[in-house]
């Protein structure tokens, strides 16, 4: 079924098990080549350990399929933008041909070694985590987000207890889940889409996010580049040469920061940082030609 391009969701409900469940067994019975062979020489590849996470996402019966980058929401921050937020979430719930790309930092997570305040932090947690899970759900319930990962402040808990509560909500919610970075491969139509996904780091002015941005593309060959954290909307295409065959063609590339669901808060105005609008941005998919569309 996985051979004939059913969604992993589709092949679950068939088979009356849960997606989680399939994706263990997938993981663990499966076999794959973990010999990579380069000038007769062999790298092998730790069992159990995968260097870059491949998640594949089916919209082939649609002729267009738009993609929303969505993260950087601090839920837990009284400045976390709820009522934004949840006209989002209900947005692309309502819609049948556009999907959510989770970027990281849903929740704020100030504890006592974190920079955010601990005395203003509106929930808990455990709260937060669980908030998340409620809004979540009825997107979830229509198969269509595409990906949950942490940012750096959901980290904070990870370094401290060692658990994830992204990947908790993950589990919950059956979606797929990665930790740092993957590869999400989008099939819409009769095309094939390549993003690389991660959170992101730094700050600065627009000149320094771009440049690390455009960096991700000396790490993996891909159509769309996609990180968080800087709280900023940013677009921007590159074309580099390509050969095949005995041709050299343009491939382009599009770089993409998603924005944030943070109002104006007290770190933004003590690091003297203008604000940012509100909302992510929308990648469009062509399912009948190879072409990518961004707007913010």
């Amino acid at each position: 079924m996985l051979a004939a391009g059913v969604s992993k969701r589709q092949i679950a409900k068939e088979l009356g098990v849960a997606r989680s469940t399939l994706t263990d067994y997938i993981r663990n019975h499966i076999a794959v080549d973990r010999d990579v062979k380069h000038d007769g020489l062999a790298t092998h590849v730790a069992d159990g350990f995968t260097e870059i996470p491949v998640i594949e996402r089916f919209y082939g019966d649609e002729g267009e399929h738009y993609v929303y980058p969505l993260g950087d929401v601090h839920i837990g921050s009284p400045a976390f933008a709820a009522d934004r937020f949840g006209e989002w979430i209900e947005y692309l719930t309502d819609r049948q041909d556009a999907s959510m790309l989770g970027t990281g930092d849903f929740l704020n997570s100030a504890i006592k070694t974190s920079v955010s305040e601990t005395y203003d932090e509106v929930f808990t947690v455990g709260q937060a985590k669980r908030l998340l899970r409620d809004l979540l759900e009825p997107l979830a319930h229509t198969g269509r987000i595409d990906l949950l990962m942490p940012g750096n402040h959901e980290d904070r808990i990870y370094r401290s207890v060692g658990d994830c509560p992204i990947q908790d909500v993950s589990d919950f919610l059956e979606t797929p889940y990665c930790r740092v970075a993957c590869i999400v491969i989008y099939h819409v139509g009769s095309q094939r889409y390549e993003f690389a996904v991660r959170h992101g780091t730094g700050g600065g002015m627009i000149g320094a996010r771009a440049g690390r941005l455009a960096r991700q593309a000396q790490t993996v060959l891909a159509d769309v580049y996609v990180s968080g954290h800087t709280h900023s909307q940013l677009v921007f295409p590159q074309e580099l040469f390509v050969v095949d065959g005995n041709q050299v063609k343009r491939r382009r590339q599009y770089f993409v920061s998603s924005g944030s669901f943070l109002a104006y808060e007290e770190y933004a105005a003590r690091q003297g940082f203008a604000p940012q609008k509100i909302g992510a941005p929308r990648i469009r998919l062509d399912g009948e030609r190879h072409d990518v569309h961004v707007s913010i």
